[in-house]
């Protein structure tokens, strides 16, 4: 427990036990997936497929996407070896290119199917962020492929940045590995809980706790004035008037 003193009240600062999963109990989030091992992952409304790309995309963005997937080559060679039913009967190119590159991805590890896919998705001006995040012991360890897709950006109404996927993976850690924190200040009997992050300040724990006491004061300010108005209004002698409490 740490105990910070703010305008003579002690704010206690605990650790939350049971903290919310916010990628499951929220709904605000990007979608995600979570590596945690080898074979063992999380999916919140993110699978670690390849997304279909549309005739615009492709043309618009070819050299960006042809270095997402490493292609050196020209794109016939790229579709020869990956897309396994190249002499079928393919309704367009679009097509055919987004069959090579869905059996491109699915023939990787987890790990770089999350690289590749961060790297497609920003090729085609999709906001993707592939990170890890680590705890304080040496198994606390998670890889993140983060992704505001197009049906979350109509969604929320914005397009997130890069910095904005880097406090999901910052806030999934906190939630992973225990950084998740209340406070509770005994004297006014005033608790809240659920802050994430280490950083107090950052996480709105301290400014919440300070104005829970901000508003206790004031509080006790306007009632010890409106007991002296009662006084004053029924004449009640000094010597009489209780002292109100700040």
């Amino acid at each position: 427990m740490e105990t910070i003193e703010y305008r003579g009240y002690s704010i206690e600062i605990h650790r939350d036990e049971y903290p919310a999963n916010p990628f499951e109990e929220w709904d605000c989030e990007p979608p995600m997936v979570v590596l945690y091992g080898r074979y063992e992952k999380s999916e919140y409304w993110l699978e670690l497929t390849a997304p279909t790309l549309t005739e615009e995309q492709i043309k618009g963005s070819l050299p960006a996407i042809k270095g997402a997937l490493g292609i050196t080559g020209g794109l016939l060679a790229f579709c020869t070896d990956y897309a396994y039913s190249y002499r079928g009967n393919y309704a367009n190119a679009t097509d055919l290119f987004n069959d090579a590159i869905g059996e491109y991805v699915t023939q990787q590890s987890d790990c770089d199917k999350m690289e590749t896919l961060a790297d497609l998705y920003n090729a085609i001006g999709v906001p993707a962020l592939c990170t890890s995040v680590q705890g304080y012991s040496q198994g606390d360890y998670a890889e993140l492929l983060i992704v505001c897709t197009p049906e979350y950006q109509k969604r929320i109404g914005t397009k997130l940045t890069l910095e904005s996927l880097r406090a999901t993976a910052d806030l999934y850690a906190a939630w992973a590995y225990g950084d998740v924190y209340g406070y509770q200040v005994p004297s006014i009997d005033e608790s809240c809980w659920g802050f994430y992050g280490p950083d107090h300040k950052d996480s709105g724990l301290l400014e919440y706790a300070q104005n829970a006491i901000d508003c206790h004061i004031e509080r006790t300010r306007r009632a010890r004035i409106e007991q002296i108005k009662v006084w004053i209004k029924n004449r009640v002698p000094l010597q009489y008037r209780r002292v109100a409490v700040c």
